[in-house]
């Protein structure tokens, strides 16, 4: 992602819609985008960030003071199970406000990471398309 469009960015500490899709969002991307606090829709789908990249998102939305409530994360290739489910047990915190998700594109996704999202009974949605 453009350092320019991040520091941009930056300059906007209380925006609450950000829409990143097919922005070549990756790990290092992600890490300085968790550390906003009013976010309440981040879409990054479309998007080169990996299990570190879910690692980073699974500790914001899990974090006291998080706002976010939609997320979208489709056709992200490089996540794995590990981050899904990374992402699943950070869903199931107190804090978390999450109330619905999109995330199905991955050929790295399987049915184990599916059962982990599934089992977050707190979302009002939840879209895998997960093929098996």
């Amino acid at each position: 992602m453009c350092k320019i469009l991040l520091d941009a960015l930056a300059t906007c500490p209380k925006m609450e819609y950000l829409y990143l899709s097919l922005n070549g969002v990756g790990d290092s991307s992600i890490i300085k985008i968790c550390a906003w606090e009013h976010l309440k829709y981040l879409d990054l789908s479309g998007n080169n960030y990996t299990d570190i990249g879910m690692a980073e998102i699974a500790r914001m939305i899990s974090r006291p003071g998080n706002n976010l409530l939609t997320m979208d994360l489709r056709c992200s290739f490089d996540i794995t199970d590990i981050g899904a489910i990374i992402l699943a047990d950070a869903m199931k915190s107190e804090h978390c406000c999450l109330e619905s998700i999109e995330i199905y594109g991955s050929e790295l996704l399987t049915n184990e990471s599916s059962n982990h999202l599934a089992d977050v009974c707190k979302l009002r949605g939840i879209d895998m398309d997960i093929d098996v």
